[in-house]
């Protein structure tokens, strides 16, 4: 906080101004402006000119009158001593005049001034007083032009002898210029008459109190007043009053804001130092890049039509301001030249207004107020609008129009619910289809517009080899990289680079090779290899022959059928013949399992056969071992004894014992174990002699029943299975047979198989060498593996390449383009290649035209959007859109003025004369004495600013009429704030809980230009003096704590010439700036008007004549010639201006019917500004002169006045942007004279740069056309076009937009006869339908283009008809003519054109409708009269509980809330009862609890109501019920204060007091006055309420008022 209040208090010093240079306290006439009135009398001029209103005229002197006619010697009447007297001679001191004396004195009351001056100097002076007193307002915003009554003279010590000469009346004054230019007459300005408060500050230094001014009802007061001066100077004898007159320039500005920036002015809590708005510039908490804001991207994801209220056309960019601003932020907006600052304000202001927030809107510049109030005024929202700024600061205007706004009628109330769902409906449609579009595909990010675009190459390509397109199936196109792709492209480029020497591919005979680098010397031993190759093939073709003869086998056709067949060398082991028969048996076909059992039963018979050998002799097998065995063991069953004597028993036993071979004892048990097994030995002995046969067959001599081997068994028939399976492969044939059935020679066998595989190792060797050579892939050449190719193969291979050894240099090249193509997503291509059908030219065309189908129909399968996009539908949408889109805007100004209107305070509701309601409506009937404006705001400004939601004002008159202790905004917007010195913005901002600032950092600083103005000699002045680098604007403080946006679009310039220097060395070329359709026209652009012949007077007058001549007579050309084209004139510094206004002067004269062009209530006048002047103005035709130039010694020196300051560059930018059609720069000098350097100021080098702009049409960094365009898909378009036989140009522009292709009108090579724009990157551009699909073509076709859209779309889809489309429209663009050019004045015409009213859809109409007027009448109060259940048929003491339950129930329904004592005295009237005894009080008492408890009703204090919900009503008490203050609820009392703040607004407690008593009927008695006053506190403490600075009470939240208005009541 100590930061701020060091801030401010520096600011302060920096507007006090208690020295000898205010001309308010020691006063000197200048030499070129002053203008002194002579012999009149200071009363009766007050009383023509202020109380009579009238005007007054100048009379010069007459050329016969002496010179000393006026110079008589003052005398003083007042005493001896001589008082200080004032240098100028003609000074007349003041006495006490009789006013008899002076009512008979006819000539001082005329309307006629008399002068010192003759004619013509009185013409010139009066000419220059109101050119630059005019000036002064509308840069300023406020007066300067004074007419001074009387004056003090006076000492500033007793010892000083220097007189001070201070003004003491200054009434406010405007000169007015007649028709004829000639004639002058001064007016006052209806502003209040103030006090010399720098004078009255000064004398306080000196004890002397300067009493305050008040303006007197008649000329008396003027008397009266200098004689309170004289009283206050009693005991400076040598100070004096002196009646003198001047017309001069004086300023209050600088004490005023020191004034208003003490503390001691602020109320307690709202001190500066303490505001919010100045510890976020001062101490801004977080990072401001942390939170951008509403992004402009996001203006239609995030915003529907039904929350908005723009009232005019917004591009993205001001619609990202305009959300900042609804959302409370603070913000600083950059608004370059012709951005649109006005048109974002206006719609800002509308926004505020329908979030019922009140906004002051503050700009020095008068221009820069009335733009916007035009804007409203447009919309009738400027009947909304409070102008207290500059001549607009009149009470009665005020007073006249807050009484108009109250009295206009109900505005038309529409629907625009369907008309916006459609337009929400219609936007995202057509944002899908941009987005679709738009949105890339696949790995590579390529959108389907890019893909058009590369499908526009693909199919040329096809129609120049007039061949279609091969189809491929690319896998997974999607999945593709940049690097893949890349990689790709270049592979199919070379491939169809060598694909004609080695096709066919599949057959060439390197096929399948991959040699990698070939030199000459590879083929030498790449043919050596081949022919060693082939040698040892036809020896191991010959040992292959030697091999087959000796075994009989088939001759082996490759490696491994050879490699097989030696193995079967080893079933010629034995030389021992073999019987054909088993060799040709076809059981051994598989392995026979007959054989398998068969083994198996002669091994298993051995095996039991030894063992039964252990104990037998072989002669046991003799016996019938089965039938021994099963006699035995069941005699071994029985008993012993019964054993024993069992002859047969011992029998067996014996016979058993005959054959072991050791004769010794075993039990029974041993018995039938070894006879078991002897048994078994038996049983297989005869299954192997049953199968002999089958044996036999199979096995030959090698089968001998149960006495065979089972091993020769095994053996023989794994040899004769190998063997058959040999047979049947045909490896053996019959011969093979023959050889083994008559005896084999192993020995002969194995040596011819030895050989043989010997040769084959060779060979494999030699073929391997040529493989390795060669990298050959045999697998893809003969589809099967090298050990399986047949020998015919590789000799038929090795002689092909033997005999084609000098291709492989080509095939090689080859091979090593598609070595590691498996990989490659180019590999269908090549394959396709390799098919030997398609071209090779074709390859890359066909790979990049079946990639593009692929992506494209991914994305018309899963994009609705573009599926489904014909043309005509689209542009029928975008038709649809841009109607409704306007007619919403239309809407949306009658929806806010209904809004508006329908909260607006009736004036017609009662209201106590303290109320705000009651101060104003006494204003309205006022004739005289109405309260100062300032008086008018501190008392009633809540009201105003009601009625007046917004405030135009200055800094000045915020200062000046706004007491802070009652004013207060949500939102203080600054306008052209880079001119503005914080310390004169810092009083509006702490008026605001909000701060939008808006300016241009890179146009005018701060400038002290019009405190100089106030400086003795005007001709002093200069721009070049005004010039403090050093001084920071409020827009550059608040940048240090505010977030910035910037808006974008640059909307003034008709031709890009006049923005494209400024846009590239101020902006970075970041505007968005529109190309116009004509160059080369003398009607549009830059032009440079050389006056060599001219010269500038260096050092003398400071001007240059002949050029000021050349301009004032290209004004007069121009509006003889154009008069519906409105010009303005900028020069370097004011000489330059005031010479070209002399030379204007002295042409009108010649000229009389152009003067109504120079009137400044013309709308658009025809000004002669400076640089420090010209800011916020701009013309359809600007002059600039430059005056700074060669002399008459043909020297040009680099003096160009501000230009060579630090910031010279920013004045210059102001400058060279003011012009929309035609810039013309008169200079005696031409670019190339002017040399610069790096030390020349940066002013000097833009102005270089802009001369020679002017003079050639190019800028270094900016060239128009372009030769580059944004896609495939716009030169594919420009080709067609160009193959048409047009001349076309490709983007047009020269920053922000540019046009894609326009097609040049042969007959006017600079101008355009049609652009065609795509749906491209600079359509996509933009993520708002608005600003896309209506506010570009709007902006173009306002520029005079001709534009034809191509959907890239319906060009995919249906070429021909595009193409032919195409055509059609530049034809018929041919037909039309040449491009005309719409004049600004017509295009503003065609954009103010509305919507037709029967356009809109009308709900109601308020005028007619007088359900919505309001009603003020309270309701009366309703007494119950009747109960349910009579109370009089009993004795009331034995009436049931529920009887009179119910009976209070009804009276509570009726009267609720009412008093408890009242419910008694209606149940006592229903009963009849005159008196309630205690009795009968006891029993209601008790009743009365009951229906409480039981909750048929309830209390609050000693109140009862019918719910606890109930809102407390509002009743009138008539004459014939209880007035008695007690009987009256507290909420009913509080809402009766409601309604008397709603209805009246800010009241004092005396006055909320006396009308909450006339609404009850009751005398304001002291009872009655406490209660009130203690139920309003509590109010205020629950924050409902709040005490005023003022000591009026209203509501805490502006927002509560909110149902005071035209509907509410």
């Amino acid at each position: 906080m100590a930061i701020i209040t060091d801030y401010i208090e520096d600011a302060r010093r920096g507007l006090l101004d208690l020295t000898f240079r205010n001309r308010l306290i020691n006063y000197r006439p200048s030499k070129a402006r002053t203008i002194r009135i002579l012999d009149e009398n200071p009363a009766e001029i007050y009383e023509t000119l202020v109380l009579k209103g009238k005007e007054m005229r100048f009379k010069p002197k007459a050329s016969a009158h002496p010179e000393s006619a006026d110079n008589t010697l003052p005398i003083w009447l007042e005493g001896s001593t001589s008082p200080a007297q004032p240098t100028d001679e003609l000074s007349v001191p003041w006495v006490t005049p009789l006013l008899d004396a002076a009512d008979n004195q006819p000539r001082k009351s005329d309307i006629y001034l008399q002068t010192a001056f003759e004619s013509d100097v009185l013409q010139y002076r009066l000419s220059k007083v109101f050119s630059e007193s005019h000036s002064a307002v509308e840069e300023q915003g406020y007066t300067i032009l004074y007419l001074a009554l009387g004056f003090l003279t006076w000492y500033e010590s007793p010892s000083s002898e220097k007189i001070i000469k201070s003004p003491l009346i200054l009434i406010p004054v405007d000169l007015r210029r007649g028709d004829n230019r000639q004639t002058f007459t001064m007016t006052w300005t209806d502003e209040d008459i103030i006090t010399n408060i720098s004078l009255q500050e000064k004398l306080q230094e000196l004890g002397v109190t300067l009493p305050e001014f008040e303006m007197p009802e008649d000329k008396a007061g003027i008397i009266e007043y200098f004689n309170a001066v004289k009283e206050a100077i009693r005991h400076f004898p040598t100070w004096g009053i002196y009646t003198d007159i001047y017309l001069d320039f004086f300023s209050f500005t600088k004490f005023i804001m020191y004034n208003d920036l003490d503390s001691a002015s602020w109320p307690e809590g709202m001190e500066p130092a303490a505001h919010p708005l100045l510890n976020a510039i001062f101490n801004p908490t977080g990072s401001r890049s942390s939170n951008r804001g509403f992004p402009e991207e996001d203006v239609d994801k995030r915003l529907s039509a039904q929350s908005i209220y723009h009232i005019m056309d917004a591009d993205s960019s001001q619609i990202a301001v305009i959300e900042d601003i609804k959302a409370s932020r603070n913000l600083v907006v950059e608004g370059p030249p012709g951005t649109g600052k006005s048109q974002t304000i206006a719609n800002a202001i509308a926004e505020l207004l329908a979030q019922e927030k009140t906004v002051l809107f503050i700009s020095e510049k008068m221009a820069a107020l009335d733009v916007v109030k035009r804007r409203l005024d447009s919309v009738g929202l400027g009947d909304y609008c409070l102008e207290l700024h500059s001549r607009k600061a009149n009470k009665k205007h005020i007073i006249a129009e807050l009484k108009r706004t109250l009295d206009l009628p109900a505005p038309r109330q529409i629907a625009l619910d369907n008309d916006i769902t459609k337009l929400e409906d219609l936007k995202k449609e057509l944002n899908d289809y941009v987005s679709a579009l738009h949105t890339p595909l696949g790995n590579r990010n390529l959108s389907p517009f890019t893909l058009f675009g590369l499908n526009e190459d693909v199919r040329e390509h096809f129609e120049t080899v007039s061949r279609g397109m091969r189809c491929v199936d690319l896998p997974s196109p999607e999945r593709y990289t940049d690097r893949e792709w890349t990689e790709a492209i270049k592979l199919l480029t070379d491939l169809a680079e060598v694909l004609p020497k080695v096709r066919p591919v599949k057959n060439n005979p390197w096929y399948c090779t991959e040699p990698g680098i070939v030199l000459p010397s590879d083929l030498q031993r790449l043919d050596k290899a081949v022919s060693e190759a082939r040698d040892a093939l036809n020896s191991l073709i010959s040992k292959i022959a030697a091999f087959a003869d000796a075994t009989g086998i088939t001759c082996p056709d490759n490696s491994k059928e050879l490699f097989d067949a030696i193995g079967t060398t080893n079933l010629f082991t034995s030389s021992n013949p073999i019987d054909r028969n088993l060799l040709l048996n076809n059981a051994w076909n598989q392995p026979n399992p007959n054989t398998a059992l068969f083994i198996s039963q002669v091994r298993r018979y051995n095996e039991v056969r030894e063992e039964v050998r252990t104990h037998f002799n072989d002669d046991i097998l003799i016996e019938d071992l089965d039938a021994l065995y099963n006699e035995f063991v069941p005699l071994t069953e029985r008993f012993f004894i019964l054993r024993c004597i069992n002859p047969r028993y011992r029998a067996i036993k014996r016979a058993l014992r005959a054959y072991y071979r050791v004769q010794d004892s075993r039990s029974d048990e041993e018995l039938i174990q070894d006879l078991s097994r002897a048994a078994l030995c038996k049983r297989i002995q005869g299954e192997i002699r049953s199968q002999g046969a089958l044996g036999r067959s199979l096995f030959g001599s090698y089968w001998a029943d149960e006495n065979s081997n089972p091993s020769e068994l095994e053996q023989f028939s794994k040899w004769i299975v190998a063997f058959r399976y040999q047979l049947l492969k045909d490896v053996f044939t019959e011969r093979t047979v023959e050889i083994l059935s008559h005896g084999a020679s192993p020995e002969t066998i194995h040596q011819a198989a030895h050989e043989a595989d010997d040769a084959r190792q060779r060979f494999l060797d030699r073929i391997n060498t040529v493989s390795s050579l060669l990298n050959v892939n045999w697998q893809k050449k003969y589809g099967k593996e090298p050990a399986l190719i047949s020998f015919t193969d590789y000799d038929d291979t090795l002689r092909l390449w033997s005999s084609s050894i000098q291709g492989l240099i080509d095939w090689g090249y080859y091979s090593r383009l598609i070595a590691n193509t498996q990989t490659s997503i180019a590999l269908p291509i090549i394959n396709e290649a390799e098919s030997n059908d398609l071209p090779p030219q074709d390859l890359v065309a066909t790979f990049e035209g079946n990639y593009i189908e692929g992506l494209l129909r991914a994305a018309f399968f899963t994009r609705p959007s573009l599926a489904s996009f014909l043309r005509e539908t689209h542009e029928k949408k975008i038709q649809q859109f841009t109607q409704l889109d306007k007619k919403i805007i239309e809407g949306n100004r009658l929806r806010l003025l209904w809004l508006i209107w329908r909260s607006l305070p009736d004036k017609n509701t009662p209201a106590s004369s303290q109320s705000e309601m009651g101060i104003l409506k006494s204003e309205f009937v006022k004739q005289r004495k109405l309260l100062p404006i300032r008086s008018l705001m501190r008392h009633a400004g809540g009201l105003i600013q009601k009625i007046k939601p917004c405030f135009m004002m200055s800094p000045l008159s915020v200062a000046q009429f706004l007491d802070p202790r009652t004013v207060k905004f949500d939102v203080i917007i600054f306008d052209e704030a880079s001119q503005v010195k914080p310390q004169d913005a810092l009083g509006s901002l702490l008026r605001g809980m909000q701060a939008v600032v808006i300016g241009d950092s890179r146009q005018l600083p701060p400038t002290s230009f019009f405190d100089r103005m106030m400086e003795v000699d005007p001709d002093s002045v200069d721009t070049t003096d005004a010039l403090p680098s050093d001084i920071e604007s409020i827009l550059n403080l608040c940048k240090k704590g505010f977030p910035t946006k910037n808006l974008r679009w640059h909307y003034r310039s008709r031709h890009e010439s006049l923005i494209a220097l400024s846009n590239s060395q101020f902006y970075n070329n970041y505007l968005y700036v529109y190309p116009s359709p004509m160059n080369g026209s003398d009607e549009l652009g830059l032009k440079l008007v050389h006056l060599p012949d001219c010269t500038y007077d260096r050092g003398v007058s400071s001007i240059n004549r002949g050029e000021a001549q050349a301009v004032a007579a290209a004004v007069i050309e121009h509006f003889v010639k154009t008069p519906h084209k409105s010009l303005g004139v900028g020069t370097f510094n004011i000489k330059q201006q005031q010479a070209i206004e002399d030379e204007i002067e002295t042409l009108l004269n010649e000229h009389p019917g152009l003067q109504q062009y120079f009137a400044k209530d013309y709308l658009e006048y025809c000004f002669v500004k400076n640089l420090e002047t010209i800011q916020g103005d701009e013309r359809d035709v600007i002059f600039i002169s430059v005056g700074f130039g060669r002399d008459k010694y043909g020297k040009l020196t680099q003096n160009f006045g501000p230009l060579n300051q630090d910031g010279g560059e920013r004045r210059l930018n102001v400058l060279m942007t003011r012009a929309r059609e035609r810039c013309v720069i008169f200079s005696n000098f031409k670019a190339v004279d002017l040399t610069v350097t790096e030390t020349s100021a940066t002013g000097v080098k833009i102005l270089k740069q802009f001369l020679e702009y002017a003079e050639t049409g190019s800028l270094p960094l900016s060239t128009i056309p372009h030769d580059d365009l944004e896609s495939p898909f716009e030169e594919s378009v420009y080709d067609y076009l160009i193959s048409s036989g047009y001349q076309i140009h490709k983007q047009v522009g020269c920053a922000g937009f540019r046009i894609d292709l326009a097609v040049i009108d042969p007959e006017q090579p600079g101008r355009y006869f049609l652009g065609i724009e795509c749906d491209g990157a600079q359509y996509h551009s933009s993520k708002v339908a608005r600003d896309r699909d209506r506010l570009r073509q709007q902006i173009l076709e306002g520029l005079g283009w001709r534009i034809y859209r191509i959907w890239s779309t319906d060009w995919y889809t249906q070429p021909a008809t595009s193409k032919q489309r195409l055509l059609e429209a530049i034809e018929n663009s041919k037909r039309a003519g040449p491009l005309k050019l719409r004049s600004s004045a017509q295009l503003k015409r065609t954009q103010k054109e509305s919507i037709p009213e029967s356009y809109l859809p009308l709900v109601k109409s308020g005028a007619d409708d007088r359900s919505e007027e309001p009603n003020y009448t309270i309701p009366d109060y309703v007494q119950c009269t009747q109960i349910s259940l009579d109370l009089s048929v009993a004795d009331f003491i034995d009436l049931p509980t529920f009887v009179v339950v119910q009976a209070i129930v009804d009276i509570v329904a009726v009267e609720s809330p009412v008093h408890i004592d009242e419910v008694y005295n209606r149940i006592r009237s229903f009963a009849g009862i005159s008196r309630l005894g205690s009795r009968m009080k006891r029993k209601l008492e008790g009743d009365c609890q009951y229906a409480v408890v039981s909750k048929r009703v309830f209390k609050r204090g000693q109140f009862l109501w019918k719910s606890r919900e109930q809102e407390p009503p509002l009743r009138r008490r008539l004459q014939n019920q209880s007035r008695n203050i007690e009987y009256i609820s507290d909420e009913e009392i509080q809402a009766a204060v409601i309604h008397v703040l709603r209805s009246q607004y800010a009241t004092p407690m005396e006055g909320i007091v006396s009308e909450v008593s006339r609404i009850f009927g009751i005398k304001a008695t002291r009872l009655v006055i406490d209660r009130v006053d203690v139920l309003v506190r509590n109010l205020v403490k629950s924050n409902e309420l709040e005490t005023l600075p003022n000591g009026k009470i209203f509501f805490k939240d502006s927002t509560s008022t909110s149902h005071n208005g035209k509907q509410s009541h």
